[in-house]
């Protein structure tokens, strides 16, 4: 995800953290997509 002017501050990091336990999880297929601001897309498997 593409970090934002407006967001709070420590949301970068909370946001950091979050998609790195989506791509740890081995019941998840991740794909991150650079459109926009960003999207993820995850399917459990």
């Amino acid at each position: 995800m593409v970090p934002q002017a407006n967001w709070p501050e420590g949301h970068q990091e909370k946001t950091v953290d979050f998609v790195n336990s989506l791509d740890r999880r081995s019941d998840l297929n991740v794909t991150k997509q650079n459109w926009a601001t960003g999207i993820i897309i995850a399917v459990k498997t």
